[in-house]
């Protein structure tokens, strides 16, 4: 009998050591999935913490690029003229040229001008073109966007002429052709030197077309949210070059908008037919082009917001959770002499640990991010240090605060009380 109870007492005894050690173990691959996930929240947080940041200046990059156009105050109107009633350029031209002529007289209109497109609008062409004297290597493109204005539009937009003229009265489509090209595209092709009197043409070497003698240089533009640098620009004269769908540019003295009724009253006293449509100031034009990116920058904001939240709740829990789990370990501590500071020292630790972790882990990918925009938007740098250093201490405040609140806990642990936990 008594080697039977011994049995019994031994498989007792090993399966309660068996027992304890699976939970231990269950226990310790739990507190690794925990930690995990935990790690994965900052890493997370911060890569849409800081990609929010990026988007938010590219954004404003974009606004500030554009405050010498004075958006606020230009009027932007469209209109398409039917082929069936302007056949042919000349009288395009002509209906352009007294329309220009009746909006300019207006009471509060500062300058009319037309533009085949405006900043940020819709429309506009980029074609091949090529220069005299310098044929494109074999596999070179060269491209650029191809704009018809009317002469008033650089001064309307605050355009700065470089070098040459803008465009005049005398541009007719019976008198040579000229071109105004844009700084960036006279600094490629002739470094150093000035591009006025070159030549120029729509067209590749090997197409034909007639050469235009460039007459002017002006300051780069940027038409589109994606152009990270100002794309090459040669500008055309509507009268020698005219352009069936165009816009209406008006600059006014005071709120454009009330002016549009007047506009349209101008343009119907030309031709009663022609509609006038999508009337809005520049500013507007601006917004609409930005609005997806404003959204996606909110949005990324608010989900950096969400993971932030979530990140911080999950370095409570972890360390509520390690305050509990060590809760005997605590009571020895303070029973043997350890300070309450030193055990506060010890949990936090832990904490920014995991934090230290995610940051560690966020930044690569952050970095990945950044450089995507960076190419995309205008304004955006893939090493902006205040971005990444303010994110990544946001991340680390949240987790020292989660962290300090389980660690004040357990500083206030009685040991007795400690040593009996179970």
């Amino acid at each position: 009998d008594s080697s039977v109870l011994l049995d019994v007492f031994t498989m007792d005894t090993a399966w309660g050591d068996w027992s304890q050690e699976h939970l231990t173990r269950a226990a310790q691959r739990g507190a690794l999935i925990l930690n995990a996930v935990v790690v994965a929240e900052i890493a997370l947080s911060l890569v849409l913490l800081v990609g929010a940041v990026l988007m938010v200046k590219g954004v404003n990059a974009i606004f500030r690029m554009n405050f010498n156009f004075e958006p606020q105050s230009v009027l932007t109107m469209r209109m398409t003229l039917p082929e069936s009633k302007y056949k042919d350029s000349a009288q395009q031209a002509a209906f352009y040229d007294r329309m220009l002529q009746s909006v300019g007289s207006l009471p509060g209109v500062k300058e009319a001008a037309l533009a085949s497109v405006v900043p940020f609008g819709i429309g506009g062409a980029s074609d091949d073109f090529s220069i005299e004297g310098q044929p494109a290597r074999p596999g070179e493109y060269r491209t650029a966007n191809r704009e018809t204005i009317s002469p008033a539009y650089f001064r309307l937009l605050h355009v700065a002429l470089r070098e040459g003229r803008e465009f005049t009265n005398a541009d007719a489509a019976d008198r040579p052709g000229v071109a105004i090209i844009s700084e960036s595209l006279a600094r490629r092709f002739w470094p150093g030197g000035s591009a006025l009197g070159r030549h120029i043409k729509m067209g590749r070497d090997d197409e034909p077309g007639p050469w235009l003698t460039i007459a002017g240089v002006v300051s780069d533009v940027t038409y589109q949210i994606f152009d990270r640098n100002p794309p090459y620009a040669i500008y055309l004269s509507y009268r020698q070059q005219s352009y069936a769908d165009t816009y209406l540019v008006v600059r006014t003295t005071s709120d454009p908008r009330g002016m549009i009724p007047a506009i349209r009253g101008s343009v119907a006293s030309v031709d009663p037919d022609q509609p006038v449509y999508d009337a809005m100031t520049l500013e507007r034009v601006i917004s609409n082009a930005i609005v997806g990116l404003s959204y996606v920058a909110a949005n990324m904001g608010i989900l950096g917001l969400i993971a932030l939240v979530l990140a911080s709740v999950g370095v409570y829990g972890v360390m509520a959770y390690a305050v509990t789990e060590r809760m005997h370990e605590i009571g020895v501590r303070l029973a043997l002499g350890a300070r309450p500071k030193d055990v506060m020292r010890m949990l936090i630790s832990r904490g920014l640990v995991l934090t230290a972790i995610g940051i560690a882990i966020g930044l690569p990918l952050t970095f990945a991010l950044a450089r995507l925009l960076a190419s995309l938007l205008f304004g955006v740098s893939a090493t902006d240090l205040i971005s990444f250093g303010g994110g990544a201490a946001a991340l680390a405040g949240v987790a020292l605060l989660a962290c300090y609140f389980p660690a004040r806990r357990a500083m206030r642990v009685d040991p007795m009380v400690a040593l009996r936990y179970e």
